[in-house]
C-alpha cells in the first residue's frame, strides 16, 4: 500500500463544501485483501461501535479511512466525511475524507497508512502510546489557541479560511476581500503595538502609566528570587516569560515555594526574562445584548448603556394627533 498523488482541496469542490484531501492509493496486486486478521487489534481500540461500521466485505482501504478519521477525532478535528472510490487508472483506488487542520490531517494519513500496514502484517500495535504520539504531533503542527479561536469563529461565519504556511498565518476570504492574521494580529496591527504587546513588563507599565489597574509583579532573575518577589507581591501568583505568546510558559494560581521554582524552570525554557506577578481570578464577560458591524466590516458586540429613547409615532401625527415631544436626556445640550 502506497500513495500516489495527494491532493488538498482547501476550497468548495466536487466532493463537499468543505475542504477535504483526497488521495490515490496505490493497491499491491500479490497482497491478501482480507482484513479479518487486522478485526481483533482494531476492537482493542475503536471498539465494537467504530468497527461495526466496517463492512463484511471490508478492505484495507475501508481500515485506513477509518483509522485516519479516528485519529483526527483524537486531537478534536472530528470529520464527517469519508468515501472510497475508483481511480482513473488501474489498480489505484481514491480516499477522501475532510479535515480541519491541514498539517494534521496529512499526519493522520501518514500515521493511518502506517498503522494498516503493521494489522495486515499480524503486528502488535500499542494504541496509547500512538495515540499519545501523534497528539505531540498534532501539537506541534497545530494552530495556537488564540489563531485557531480567530479561526473557529470565521469558519461559524461562513469565512473561507485557508492556511498559508506552517506557522499562524492564515488568510481569511478571497479575492480584494481577503484579510491575512498571524496569531492574534492581522495585515492592519501596527508593529510597534505588537512589539508592546510581546514584552509583558513594558505593556504593564504603559498601562499602569494611563491609570489602568494591573497586578503587581516584577523581573525576576532566579528560582530563589522568584519565590521572593511572590512573597513580595502576594500568594497566590503567576510566573511567566516576560517575552512570549500563546500562553507558552504561563502557570497560574502558584501557591507554593516548589509550585513557584518549577514554574520558573518551565518559563525558562521558553524565554531568558521571567516575570511574576499577584495572581487576580477573574470571570467570563455577560452575553452581549446587541450587535452591529464597524467600518472594517468586524462584527463588535457591546451593552446599551442606557435604555433607548422611545420612537415617535410619526402615522398618528399624519392623523391629526399631535406629535408628542421629544424627551430630554441628562446629557442633552439645552
Amino acid at each position: 500500500m502506497e500513495f500516489g498523488r495527494i491532493w488538498v482541496l482547501r476550497g468548495p469542490n466536487l466532493w463537499a463544501d468543505v475542504p477535504v484531501i483526497e488521495a490515490e492509493i496505490v493497491l499491491d496486486p500479490q497482497a491478501d485483501p482480507s482484513v479479518e486478521r487486522a478485526r481483533p487489534a482494531l476492537a482493542s481500540w475503536n471498539g465494537d461501535a467504530e468497527l461495526a461500521t466496517l463492512p463484511p466485505d471490508a478492505t484495507p482501504l475501508d481500515v485506513l479511512l477509518l483509522l485516519t478519521r479516528r485519529l483526527q477525532s483524537e486531537v478534536d478535528e472530528p470529520t464527517t466525511l469519508g468515501k472510497i472510490g475508483p481511480a482513473p487508472r488501474p489498480g489505484v483506488i481514491r480516499l477522501i475524507f475532510d479535515y480541519e487542520d491541514e498539517p494534521v490531517a496529512r499526519a493522520a494519513l501518514d500515521n493511518g497508512r502506517d498503522f494498516t500496514v503493521a494489522l495486515l502484517r499480524g503486528e502488535t500495535i500499542d494504541w496509547d502510546a500512538a495515540v499519545v504520539r501523534f497528539r505531540h504531533l498534532a501539537h506541534d503542527v497545530r494552530l495556537g489557541p488564540s489563531t485557531r479561536s480567530i479561526v473557529d469563529a470565521a469558519r461559524k461565519r461562513g469565512l473561507p479560511v485557508r492556511r498559508l504556511n506552517e506557522g499562524s498565518l492564515v488568510q481569511l476570504g478571497w479575492g480584494e476581500k481577503q484579510k491575512r492574521i498571524w496569531t492574534a494580529e492581522t495585515d492592519d496591527t501596527p508593529a510597534i503595538a505588537e512589539t508592546i504587546a510581546q514584552d509583558k513588563q513594558l505593556t504593564r507599565q504603559l498601562l499602569y502609566g494611563i491609570g489602568v489597574p494591573i497586578p503587581t509583579g516584577r523581573p525576576v532573575a532566579s528560582a530563589d528570587d522568584a519565590w521572593v518577589a511572590a512573597e513580595e507581591v502576594g500568594i497566590p501568583v503567576v510566573v511567566k516569560p516576560q517575552f512570549g505568546n500563546q500562553g507558552r510558559g504561563v502557570a497560574t494560581d502558584l501557591r507554593t515555594r516548589e509550585q513557584v521554582q518549577r514554574a520558573y524552570d518551565a518559563a525558562r525554557a521558553e524565554s531568558a526574562y521571567i516575570v511574576v506577578e499577584k495572581f487576580v481570578p477573574g470571570q467570563d464577560p455577560p452575553p452581549p445584548r446587541r450587535g452591529w458591524q464597524t467600518g472594517g466590516g468586524v462584527p463588535a458586540r457591546a451593552r446599551p448603556r442606557h435604555r433607548r429613547r422611545p420612537r415617535h409615532d410619526h402615522a398618528a401625527h399624519r392623523r391629526g394627533q399631535p406629535r408628542p415631544a421629544p424627551q430630554r436626556r441628562p446629557c442633552d445640550p439645552p
